[in-house]
């Protein structure tokens, strides 16, 4: 009997070491499961993270397609803009130089030259006829100026964002 007891002593001993190498065993199992599990986890996210891209990448591009050709339209009306100003100007400088003209030769003189009433009644008419063209000029001009001002800015907007 106490043979048979050494024996289920030893027989313990010897389970009791392999029920830690079971139980480490499955230990090292599990953990490797959880580091795996981590892994595919990751993987999932960065795989849901780049489908998330991909859908929104042609919503981007059209974006970014929808604002080059604003900026290339508000960089054409810019360019417009400056020309017709640089006409506004050459016309304004014409006029300008030529009543610079006249006036040291003496041709704007009969504006005041006596006169019978009825030909001073016109040659007032004429001159506010002059004034008033070149005040709409001067307008045309201040008007265009502002405009390519403020499309400047607008196109510095689109430039900036």
């Amino acid at each position: 009997m106490l043979l048979l007891h050494a024996g289920a002593g030893a027989a313990d001993g010897v389970s009791g070491s392999a029920a830690d190498q079971i139980e480490s065993t499955r230990a090292g199992i599990s953990e490797t499961e959880r580091r795996q599990r981590e892994e595919l986890s990751s993987l999932f996210v960065i795989n849901k993270r780049i489908k998330e891209i991909s859908k929104k990448a042609p919503k981007l591009n059209e974006r970014l397609m929808s604002q080059e050709a604003k900026v290339r339209l508000a960089a054409q009306d810019v360019h417009a803009l400056e020309e017709r100003a640089d006409r506004h100007q050459d016309m304004l400088n014409r006029r300008l130089r030529q009543l610079y003209q006249e006036r040291g030769q003496g041709a704007v003189q009969w504006i005041f030259s006596p006169g019978t009433p009825v030909e001073m009644d016109r040659h007032r008419r004429f001159l506010k006829l002059m004034v008033d063209s070149d005040h709409r000029q001067l307008k045309r001009y201040v008007g265009s100026l502002r405009e390519l001002r403020g499309k400047r800015q607008e196109l510095k907007g689109w430039w900036l964002n």
